[in-house]
This record gives structure tokens, sequence and C-alpha cells, in this order.
């Protein structure tokens, strides 16, 4: 349940993050998402319920999904020979750490 409560709060509200850049700007909408994550996590140490972790959790997925567009290489202002390079990295970085998650989960 504490899993399934940053996941589908992250994938839910991923576009509302990229949509907010377009309106509030990249810089602001980073800014706000690394406050609400950062709270989430020092509420996710101090809860002491189950309940209180999944909600905490599940505020913690909004702060990542509203984090995450603004910090993406595709919405930044690269050049065009830069571009494919800055995704690719990024791309393979999310790659290599998707299977260590979750074979770290399964154990």
């Amino acid at each position: 349940m504490v899993v399934n409560a940053y996941v589908l709060t992250f994938a839910g509200f991923l576009l509302l993050g990229g949509r907010a850049c377009d309106f509030f700007g990249r810089r602001k909408v980073y800014i706000t998402g690394i406050i609400l994550f950062t709270l989430a996590s020092i509420g996710a140490g101090i809860a002491q319920t189950g309940t209180q972790m999944i909600t905490i959790r599940a505020i913690q997925g909004i702060g990542g999904a509203i984090l995450s567009p603004p910090r993406s290489p595709s919405s930044s202002r690269l050049s065009r020979t830069r571009l494919p390079k800055a995704i690719g990295a990024w791309s393979a970085v999310a790659g290599r750490a998707a299977p260590s998650v979750v074979s770290w989960a399964e154990s």
C-alpha cells in the first residue's frame, strides 16, 4: 500500500507538473517540488501509523511528480547537438536504476 500510494500519485500528477511548468516556469515548479518532497520525506520519518505513512507517501508522490518535468532534459534549453546526448544520459541512468530498485525491493 505504501509503494502504491507513491506510484499512483506520481503517475497521476506527472502531467500536472509539466503543465505547471508552462504556466509558472520551470524554476518555480522545481523549487516547489523540492520543498514538497522534502517536507513529505521528513513527515515519513516521523509517521507513527500505517495510515500516516500511506498519506505522506502519497504527498511525496505529488512532490516527485511536480519535481520531475522541470528536471527532464527534454524541457531544458539545450542546443540541438547536446539535447540527444542529455536525453540518452538521463534515460540510461533511469533505466539502470529501475532494475536495481526492483531487485532490492523483491529481496
